[in-house]
Formats: structure tokens, sequence, C-alpha cells
């Protein structure tokens, strides 16, 4: 679903929720859990009540999201690419807005963290800049964001 299809308000929502957490990882390296659980009330809610998440993805969408959301990040994870909250954090975006939104999330998302990277390189030189820790959920945020401004991709 593209943020034309949102209504105003939950489009201001979403970017609020992405902002918070974008800034806490930017100035603390941590990505509030508080944030994550609101969310995922926020659309448990929404498919009980409309049978569709705030974004508009169905039960089974948001589902199949989640579950790739984790399978995509625990990799990271485990090869300490990625915290903990990143992992969480792109779980909970999948069950919001579905596997298909997700995916090109993730995708921007990894365009940005690598140009970060590269730009990083260039500043620091490569060896000193892989002792650098990157706020992964900025990038995720970003790239969160910037799916709902493509258009719908089906």
């Amino acid at each position: 679903m593209a943020a034309a299809a949102l209504s105003p308000g939950v489009l201001v929502l979403m970017v609020a929720w992405a902002g918070w957490i974008a800034w806490n990882d930017w100035r603390r390296r941590r990505v509030p859990n508080r944030a994550l659980w609101s969310m995922l009330l926020w659309v448990a809610v929404s498919l009980l009540a409309l049978q569709h998440t705030p974004a508009g993805a169905s039960a089974l969408q948001s589902g199949f999201g989640f579950l790739l959301g984790l399978g995509l990040g625990l990799p990271g994870y485990l090869l300490r690419q990625l915290g903990a909250g990143d992992v969480k954090l792109i779980a909970v975006m999948g069950a919001l807005q579905g596997w298909q939104t997700l995916s090109l999330t993730l995708l921007l998302s990894a365009l940005l963290l690598g140009l970060a990277a590269l730009l990083l390189s260039l500043h620091l030189g490569f060896a000193e800049a892989r002792q650098q820790r990157l706020p992964a959920a900025v990038a995720i945020c970003a790239g969160f964001l910037g799916s709902w401004l493509m258009p719908e991709w089906s």
C-alpha cells in the first residue's frame, strides 16, 4: 500500500514512530522495546477490529511478514552485524506492513547502510571504518519510510 492510500493520521503516527526509533538508535544506540510493543499492540488491535493492519496488510501477510523479518534479521544478529533491537524492529515492521512492503523496506535499508559504510570508509579508511558500528535502525526506519513513498509494486 502506498502512502497515498493511508489515512493522514495513520501516516503521521507511523512517521512519528519510525522517527522516535531512529532518533533513539542514533543518539543511544538502542531500539526502545516500548516502541516495538506499542506498534505490535496497534497491529493486533487493528487486525482484530478491522481485519487488516494499520498499513493495510491482511492477517496472513502480517504473520508472514513478521516471520520473514525474524528470518532475515537473525543471521545478522548471529554474525554480530545487527543488534537484537534491530531484529525485533524488522519483525515488527513485517507484522505492520506485510512481507511485500517489508522486502522493499529491507532493500532500501541495505542500500542506505551500504552507502553509509562506503562513505565512512572513504572518510576514515577501510581498516578504521570496520571498527565503527553504524546505527542500523536509522537506515531501517529510513527504508521503512521510503517504502511508503514508492508506488505500489504488485
